[in-house]
């Protein structure tokens, strides 16, 4: 399952969906596409992003919280939406603290 924790300054996933075997996982696929894709509306000087291999997990973190940084992670937020209602067997999408 893909896990989805997000608030208004930072947005993480971890996991693997499972939807189907390794490279024909259209659900992990979708979810990549739209968090990966929705990095180049950042300037590489506004975020951090961390990688940790052991848990699988990804961290977009807003080190310049302007009303136009929080905008992109609501617009990745609203774009997964539809994914983990349609997929809730594989996705959990939750707000954070």
């Amino acid at each position: 399952m893909i896990v989805i924790s997000y608030t208004k300054n930072s947005i993480q996933l971890s996991g693997h969906a499972g939807q189907a075997q390794k490279g024909k996982d259209i659900v992990c696929a979708g979810v990549s596409a739209i968090f990966f894709g929705s990095l180049t509306w950042f300037k590489a000087k506004d975020i951090r992003l961390n990688y940790n291999k052991k848990t699988n997990a990804v961290k977009l973190e807003l080190v310049n919280k302007t009303k136009t940084n929080q905008s992109y992670i609501a617009l990745i937020v609203k774009q997964l939406k539809p994914m983990a209602y349609d997929f809730k067997k594989y996705i959990k999408l939750s707000k954070g603290k």
